[in-house]
């Protein structure tokens, strides 16, 4: 019934901890009715003791120590070879293009890319080599700028063409 009531909570972005040695719930404002509170009153101690066994197994993963780069997995050093053998092959990439009308907030669009790409180390992550390795190096900015380009018809097409290559 516990993973059931998590679950709940859990869909509706309500999130339930232990604090101070109390239950502590979390929830975006209109989610918590009068039905949800109660059922969480009813099952406080399950919910506090799952909490308590929970606690110290979590799956986040830990920030690593800060570096000027780091090594390669077996993966990325497989993917980085590949790529070098042929730097024109795209299969990796995720190149797209899309119609927009005069509306798109070209500014908005890249501001939340901006904020999801600063949160994610990975969208950071670059890749050479240096002393005949290859190596990752996490970047702490990273310019995000969208290109936009007018065309139509048999242009159009062209155009994708030749912005979907390097």
């Amino acid at each position: 019934m516990i993973y059931e009531l998590l679950s709940k909570l859990s869909k509706q972005g309500i999130k339930v901890k232990l604090s101070h040695e109390d239950l502590a719930v979390d929830a975006p404002k209109g989610t918590l009715t009068s039905d949800l509170i109660h059922e969480i009153k009813r099952h406080k101690a399950p919910l506090m003791e799952y909490l308590k066994n929970k606690k110290g197994k979590s799956a986040t993963l830990k920030k690593a120590e800060k570096k000027e780069f780091y090594s390669l997995s077996a993966a990325q050093k497989r993917m980085f070879f590949i790529n070098e053998l042929d730097r024109s092959n795209l299969s990796y990439n995720m190149i797209t293009t899309m119609p927009v009308d005069d509306q798109f907030d070209t500014e908005r669009v890249e501001e939340i890319m901006t904020g999801i790409i600063q949160r994610h180390e990975c969208l950071r992550t670059s890749f050479k080599v240096t002393c005949g390795e290859p190596r990752q190096f996490i970047h702490e900015e990273v310019e995000f700028k969208i290109q936009k380009v007018h065309a139509k018809g048999a242009k159009l097409a062209e155009v994708v063409h030749t912005h979907s290559t390097f």
